[in-house]
């Protein structure tokens, strides 16, 4: 998802414990930017009982609402990141709400396509 040349990007991977979804997300940070907004969440082990967590990349709130889509998807086993380019961004500082808001559709969009 592109918006005034900021670009959006969710991307998924299966783990199966904290430490592959941890992994995950720092082998990704590695190909961007360092001031890459990259939010993430991930949930694993067991289906009754899983074990959860996320990180909001200094953006209050979003790692929390990616959870929340791993949760209501019941994506058990997966790691939820998504990137912004913030090097390459019209106005970076001043997007305020709507980059919570794209981070967000950005993330329910990818669920959707791989768990459809």
């Amino acid at each position: 998802f592109e918006y005034k040349k900021c670009i959006f990007t969710a991307h998924i991977a299966q783990v199966s414990s904290e430490n592959e979804a941890l992994s995950a997300h720092a082998e990704l940070k590695k190909h961007f930017h360092p001031s890459t907004f990259t939010p993430m969440a991930f949930m694993v082990g067991e289906q009754a009982n899983p074990i959860t967590g996320f990180d909001d990349f200094s953006d209050i709130g979003v790692g929390e609402k990616l959870l929340f889509l791993l949760n209501r998807f019941n994506a058990v086993g997966t790691v939820l990141i998504v990137t912004r380019e913030v090097h390459r961004c019209f106005i970076p500082d001043a997007m305020g709400v709507r980059k919570f808001k794209f981070a967000v559709v950005v993330g329910k969009l990818a669920l959707e396509y791989f768990y459809a």
